[in-house]
């Protein structure tokens, strides 16, 4: 999703043109697609609201392939506010840091802009250092940290701010309550063998265990914290399924 909000003296109006807006409330894949060229967006960040036949042969052709708008309207940003990292760490966290590393370039056209207005400190590409970056997620994590150090460049400082607990969450679970912890054997500070080895301990060893006849075994959640680690377990478990049963129409998993 993605829209323009333009306040006005008496009135704030929604959906407005993205160069006219004073707010852009969006999603990171909603601005990615627009950037990529979804079909129904015009150059200029406003979505078009003029119908589009389609193609005859039913395929686009790759001359009338929908052009991407420019980034030009992330120039200006002075207040960005990404509510909730643990949110998009369940998705694709790319579109992320690409909407991000695209706040505050140079403009690549000049549109309708009041050069007596502009700051000299945008002039020389230095608005990043002006611009006030807050990010919120529920707990800490190393993609998030340095999300931290990379984006928030303000001149000023950056605070990070963190919540302290007076006992250890492990601690609060009831009793009752079983719980193994498991070292993956081959793990090693390369972090491309220790991703390969994690996986292969999961298939290998934990997977047998919790799976019947292809199968999940009744009343059993897997968590899975990175939305890379989750397509290839979901991947996983889509291949289980179809040679369990090949002629299975209908998913026996439910991935949310």
């Amino acid at each position: 999703f993605r829209m323009g909000i333009s306040v006005g003296a008496k009135a704030m109006t929604l959906y407005r043109n993205f160069y006219k807006s004073d707010i852009i409330v969006a999603s990171p894949l909603g601005l990615r697609r627009l950037f990529d060229g979804d079909a129904g967006d015009s150059d200029d960040g406003s979505d078009g609201d003029a119908p589009r036949k389609p193609p005859r042969s039913g395929v686009p052709k790759s001359k009338s392939k929908a052009k991407g708008a420019s980034p030009d309207f992330l120039s200006s940003i002075e207040l960005c506010v990404a509510d909730g990292l643990d949110v998009f760490s369940m998705q694709n966290f790319d579109h992320l840091t690409t909407v991000l590393s695209l706040l505050n370039t140079i403009p690549s056209k000049p549109r309708d802009t009041d050069f007596s207005r502009i700051r000299e400190y945008f002039i020389d590409g230095h608005a990043r250092f002006f611009r006030q970056t807050i990010l919120t997620s529920q707990y800490i994590a190393p993609h998030f940290l340095a999300l931290f150090r990379q984006h928030c460049l303000s001149h000023a400082g950056r605070a990070l701010l963190t919540t302290s607990f007076p006992s250890p969450t492990i601690s609060r679970v009831p009793a009752g309550v079983r719980q193994r912890f498991e070292r993956v054997p081959g793990a090693s500070t390369d972090a491309a063998a220790a991703i390969e080895a994690r996986f292969a301990a999961f298939t290998d060893s934990l997977l047998p265990r919790v799976t019947a006849a292809g199968a999940l075994v009744g009343n059993t959640l897997i968590f899975v914290p990175s939305y890379f680690d989750f397509v290839r377990v979901r991947n996983r478990f889509v291949k289980m399924g179809k040679e369990a049963d090949p002629g299975a129409e209908s998913e026996r998993l439910r991935f949310a």
